[in-house]
């Protein structure tokens, strides 16, 4: 039996996801723009592609430093880098994708994953154990609404995600998996944590 897959048009990419004979290194150039014809996770879960990609856009000088993760929601597409900066760019014309807004923040620096929730924007930093929330119902002005830190549950965190009033952090320096309340973003609070060696460096995905 078939996995079960959802379709999608389009799928973002950053330079990290480049031919290491195109790109060796991640640098700060650009956000790819493939066209699918089969659903994504089925062609993960296969690793292959049974419908070449066809590129319908680019974007180069995104942000500053080193692209680290990108995110798709609605119309816009989220970046982060290993700088200061949290990019949205604009993919409502395909072909020619536009930077709407970016924010740029100390609380944002060595940013290592990113989630999109409704308004919400979450990204966790590693050395400064942190999660911020990014409020970017206007895309062309994000904004930082709140920010947690947690040297202890939140040490080293590497994979990020959120759904409803919570987003779930596992973290690379303690082996944990961290829920934090997010329903005020200008205040979010710790829910709990669990410490397991399997979550070490792991990603996420909730549905």
């Amino acid at each position: 039996k078939s996995p079960p897959c959802f379709q999608t048009r389009h799928v973002f990419a950053a330079a990290m996801a480049l031919p290491p004979k195109r790109s060796e290194h991640c640098s700060a150039a650009f956000a790819l723009i493939f066209s699918l014809g089969v659903g994504l996770n089925q062609a993960l879960l296969q690793g292959l592609i049974s419908h070449s990609p066809e590129l319908e856009g680019t974007l180069t000088d995104v942000i500053s430093g080193k692209i680290v993760q990108v995110a798709a929601s609605g119309t816009n597409v989220y970046v982060i880098g290993s700088s200061d900066s949290l990019a949205v760019v604009d993919v409502s014309n395909i072909g020619s994708p536009r930077v709407a807004g970016v924010l740029k923040s100390s609380d944002l620096r060595y940013a290592a994953g990113l989630a999109v929730s409704g308004n919400y924007v979450y990204v966790v930093t590693g050395s400064k154990h942190t999660l911020a929330v990014v409020d970017v119902s206007d895309a062309t002005k994000p904004v930082l609404a709140g920010v947690f830190k947690d040297s202890i549950n939140l040490r080293w965190p590497v994979a990020v995600a959120a759904s409803g009033n919570y987003v779930y952090v596992t973290g690379m320096g303690n082996k944990k998996l961290t829920v934090v309340d997010v329903s005020n973003a200008a205040n979010p609070v710790l829910v709990g944590a669990f410490r397991d060696a399997y979550y070490h460096n792991t990603a996420m995905l909730l549905s």
